[in-house]
C-alpha cells in the first residue's frame, strides 16, 4: 500500500482532524474506499484491523487495506478523492 498525498488533501485533512478533536480529542480519521473513486473519510477513536497509520506534521490518518494511490481534493466541499497510483 502506498498512498501519497497532495498539497491540497493536506490541508483539508488537517482542518478536518482539527475540528474533529475539537469534540473528541481521541478522535482519528480513517480512510477507506468508497465507490466512484472516492473515500469515505470516518472519525474513530482507534484503528480496525489491518489499518496502517500515517503520521503527517498537522494529522493523523488511519487507512484501511486496500487503498492504493494518491489523495487528493475535488471541489465542491474539498472532498476527498482517490487518484490511480504514479
Amino acid at each position: 500500500m502506498t498512498i501519497e498525498f497532495t498539497d491540497l488533501a493536506e490541508q483539508a485533512l488537517e482542518r478536518s482532524s482539527a475540528a474533529a478533536r475539537r469534540f473528541n480529542p481521541a478522535a482519528l480519521l480513517r480512510a477507506a474506499s468508497a465507490s466512484g473513486g472516492s473515500v469515505d473519510l470516518q472519525i474513530v477513536e482507534a484503528p480496525l484491523p489491518g489499518d496502517e497509520t500515517l503520521v503527517r506534521a498537522g494529522f493523523t490518518l488511519l487507512v484501511a487495506s486496500g487503498l492504493d494511490g494518491t489523495l487528493d481534493v475535488e471541489e465542491p466541499h474539498d472532498r476527498i478523492v482517490l487518484r490511480a497510483p504514479r
